[in-house]
């Protein structure tokens, strides 16, 4: 008798063993990998059943684990057989890459040309893409950084484009438009920070904010806490919120810092917490918060700071825009003093813009147009790459059409185009973005100071998401050449001709005189803009700025409160004026509030003159306005044209004079402007215009002249004097000068910091930096596109003189001379480049007004530009021409004839 366990055993193995017999319609990995463990698992359950319920248990058990196995088998045929397909096709892909690799090996010329003229098509591209991403395309830091609108004035009857807030308006927006959920005002000032007992005071950058700063830009203390509005009303304690780095590195991290007093201009701020790390405006940073004071009684005047808010929910820029629009025509209602004929002489309107358009508009015409001559670049480059390639096409075409004829599919010989040219691609991607990596390095050394939100500039996972889109195009276009030219013929066709050339050498000849016909109207357009922004440059070199910048520095120092007795400005200032004219190798010294083209902004207002009859409804004259120290004029150089230079007894004695500038006295004025008396308003006292000066050149270059009115830092009659000031010396080097007035500094006021150190040179050529960065980027481009264009017309005609090398030793066998072959390849040479030229020029004519708008007194269509750069193109071309064509002239012909 058998064991019970036994019974159960011989079920198991009777399972088990159809079980594998069954597996056998399973495909060959599974019955490998599975099919066995899972045969065991399978009678080891019908063991387990046959001892717990019997014969019936055991037969359930059995019948269960054959049908899941028989069910599976149809899913696991169809994944063995996709999982074979896929390694097939992956097998098949990695064979092909390395057959490309191995051919492009074998041809390290072609290869090397093809990757290196690619990558710097691509370098130039992601380069100039790294910027247009972290400048125009990137959205700003903020939370909902959309919703963050700037609103601005603009007043162009009163000569002044924008205008930003004051007190009274941003009031106005604050309490009146129900389309800002928040808003703001802000305005950047410098502040001197006390140091402690020993050491020199430090100057600040501090942004002056009402407490809607925090709402605005989503922004949260990391320590304390944010502004109130109680914070910004008139009369209220001073506080502030250190920067993180600020906090950091002069605070050493300390929490305690909250609810200490430091000193500001003198004044003692309250500490009331600490700014998260990176917090900064949109296009700048500052190194702390202060409240900003918002007083009604301020009224409409003194814009003086900006304004932004944050959209409600459910509001869109329109519906805001309309709001605030509607609000101007309320202005009156508002502030009595100000009326509807003011407001619409001055043709009062405001703007609500998004706050990155804001920051970013006035270089994006700049950077889409170096976006567009970069894309040239890589055009004239791949017209170069589709050359070469279609050189080594013709060089395969037999052995395509013997591929062709033994069965190749048209998929099969794509696929292997498609590898070599994948290969080519990703090599001069790499190269790209290595080269890129550099370039954007010099880029930004280069780049003018006003370039905003530089730190969001860099490679980044989009910009190589641009690269190997770049990469992928490449690749699609070299595969389909080869592909396209084999369609073209017959295989047999194909067969028959061999390698001899005929009709396929000129199939081939007319695609690649098709392509230098491109490169050249490339480079002819791109020569041609750099030629414009050239042109340009040398205009704004030669426009006289109205001073003399060569060898003067300017140095800012900054008084506090505690120079608010009248007469205690220019008493510190004259000391220290002549203190500093007494250093060795000083040539003159003087002083200014706002240095011309320093880009700080100026400061403007209305004025009228003794004697006008302004009538009523006439907007009011604006001139610009700077406060000077006697030596100022001297020192820049800026003429006198009538009456007298300002003098240290004015300053003491606050003498009532101006001195205005010829645009102002012509303009205004009139003949004998010396003597007469101009004041700002009908409150104001009268002041003597004591001299005329030559106009300056305050904001840009090429701007129009602009009446203005110089007048002594301290005045009796404008109140407030100038507590910060350049001081421009003429004379030493700033290394030289910089530590000696430090010096002096420490002994008339250790608390008076030194900051700005900048060379009158330097702000001019910071003024043109735009202009000369984009010729600067226009130049390389063209420098490159002229060699791409040259090394596409050398391959053109030294592909011709290959083919006709035949031709060319029967011509010279039957006695042409060399001089008479080397003209014919010439001009074979010259017909292309004459082609391209007339394309290009058209083209030129067209897309070089798009350069309209950055230049200066040169006409988009300037002949002397168009001409020169035609004739530069037409004797690079023949420079190109002429070496194949020194070359043919040297054919051997018996050699030629023997070689065929």
């Amino acid at each position: 008798m058998d064991a019970p366990s036994s019974i159960h055993d011989r079920r198991a193995d009777r399972l088990r063993s159809a079980y594998l017999l069954l597996g056998r319609a399973h495909p060959r990995g599974f019955r490998i990998g599975v099919l066995r463990a899972a045969a065991d698992d399978a009678a080891e359950a019908v063991r387990l059943a046959s001892m717990r319920r019997g014969r019936g248990g055991a037969w359930a058990a059995g019948m269960r684990s054959l049908i899941d196995l028989a069910l599976r088998i149809p899913a696991e045929r169809r994944r063995e057989h996709g999982s074979s397909r896929r390694g097939e096709s992956m097998g098949n892909a990695v064979t092909r890459v390395r057959r490309a690799i191995r051919g492009l090996a074998r041809r390290p010329g072609y290869a090397s040309v093809a990757v290196l003229t690619l990558g710097l098509g691509i370098a130039a591209n992601v380069a100039i893409f790294a910027v247009v991403n972290g400048v125009l395309l990137k959205p700003l830091k903020y939370p909902d950084s959309d919703r963050i609108v700037e609103v601005a004035h603009h007043a162009p009857g009163l000569d002044l484009p924008a205008l930003p807030q004051s007190a009274g308006t941003s009031l106005m927006y604050l309490r009146e438009v129900r389309a800002f959920s928040a808003y703001a005002a802000l305005e950047t000032q410098g502040r001197t920070l006390a140091g402690d007992p020993g050491t020199e005071a430090r100057r600040l950058t501090v942004l002056a904010a009402s407490s809607g700063f925090f709402s605005v830009f989503g922004v949260r203390p990391a320590l304390g806490r944010a502004f109130v509005p109680a914070d910004s009303e008139v009369g209220a304690p001073p506080v502030a919120l250190l920067g993180h780095e600020l906090w950091t590195n002069s605070y050493g991290s300390d929490p305690e810092v909250v609810g200490r007093a430091i000193r500001l201009d003198g004044e003692s701020v309250e500490v009331v917490g600490v700014l998260p790390p990176g917090t900064r405006l949109p296009d700048r940073d500052f190194d702390a918060m202060i409240a900003l004071p918002l007083d009604p009684e301020d009224g409409f005047g003194s814009f003086s700071h900006e304004g932004v808010a944050r959209l409600a929910p459910g509001v869109d820029l329109e519906s805001a825009r309309a709001e605030v629009t509607a609000l101007q025509e309320r202005i009156p209602e508002f502030f009595p003093d100000v009326g509807v004929e003011l407001l619409d002489a001055a043709r009062w309107r405001a703007s609500v813009t998004p706050a990155k358009e804001a920051v970013v508009a006035h270089v994006r015409p700049t950077l889409w147009i170096l976006m567009g001559t970069v894309a040239f670049v890589l055009l004239i480059a791949a017209a170069n790459v589709a050359n070469l390639v279609l050189v080594r096409a013709e060089a395969r075409h037999r052995e395509t059409a013997v591929r062709t004829a033994l069965g190749a599919a048209r998929a099969d010989l794509f696929a292997g185009f498609l590898a070599e040219s994948a290969v080519l691609s990703v090599a001069g991607t790499g190269v790209g973005l290595a080269l890129a990596a550099v370039t954007l390095r010099a880029l930004m050394a280069l780049a003018p100071d006003g370039l905003p939100r530089r730190e969001a500039i860099g490679l980044s996972p989009a910009v190589f998401l641009f690269a190997a889109a770049l990469a992928v195009a490449a690749a699609g276009v070299f595969a389909l050449l080869p592909l396209m030219r084999s369609r073209v013929r017959d295989v047999a066709g194909a067969l028959r001709e061999g390698l001899r050339g005929g009709t396929s050498s000129r199939a081939t000849l007319r695609a690649r005189n098709a392509l230098v016909v491109v490169q050249l109207a490339l480079a002819l357009v791109l020569v041609a803009g750099s030629g414009l922004m050239l042109r340009s440059f040398q205009a704004l070199r030669a426009v006289d700025p109205g001073f003399e910048p060569e060898g003067v520095t300017s140095v800012r120092v900054s008084l506090d409160q505690g120079y608010v007795e009248p007469g205690a400005v220019t008493r510190f200032y004259r000391e220290l004026q002549d203190r500093v004219r007494s250093l060795p190798g000083v040539q003159g010294v003087g002083m200014a509030s706002e240095v011309p083209l320093e880009g700080r902004g100026r400061t403007a207002g209305s004025f009228e003159v003794e004697g006008w009859d302004r009538p009523d409804d006439a907007p009011p004259v604006v001139a610009w306005r700077q406060r000077v120290t006697p030596g100022y004029l001297e020192t820049l150089g800026i003429a006198l044209e009538d009456g007298r230079l300002p003098l240290w007894a004015d300053a003491e004695d606050r003498a009532e004079v101006v001195w205005v500038t010829r645009t102002l006295a012509d303009r205004y004025i009139g003949p004998d402007p010396v003597g007469r008396r101009i004041r700002d308003s009908d409150e104001s006292p009268w002041m003597v215009v004591a001299g005329v000066v030559g106009d300056v050149a305050m904001d840009d270059l090429d701007d129009e002249p602009a009446p203005g009115v110089l007048r002594l830092v301290e005045t009796a009659d404008i109140g407030q004097p100038a507590m910060q000031v350049a001081v421009l010396v003429k004379g030493p080097e700033p290394a030289v000068l910089v530590p000696a007035m430090r010096s002096i500094l420490r002994d008339l006021d250790p608390g008076v910091p030194l900051s700005i150190t900048e060379s009158m040179v330097e702000i001019v050529a910071r003024d043109m930096a735009d202009t000369s960065f984009t010729a600067l980027m226009l130049g390389i481009a063209s420098l490159l596109s002229l060699t791409l264009g040259a090394v596409g017309i050398y391959g053109v005609i030294s592909y011709v003189v290959a083919q006709r090398t035949r031709e060319l030793g029967v011509r010279m066998a039957l006695g042409a001379a060399a001089g008479d072959v080397r003209a014919m390849v010439v001009r074979q040479g010259l017909t292309v480049t004459v082609v391209g030229l007339g394309v290009g020029l058209v083209a030129a004519v067209a897309i070089t007004r798009v350069l309209g708008s950055l230049l200066y007194e040169v006409s988009t269509t300037d002949p002397l530009v168009l001409g020169g750069t035609t004739l530069l193109l037409l004797l690079v071309s023949l420079a190109a021409s002429f070496l194949p064509a020194r070359r043919a002239s040297r054919v051997d012909p018996v050699e030629a004839l023997r070689s065929e």
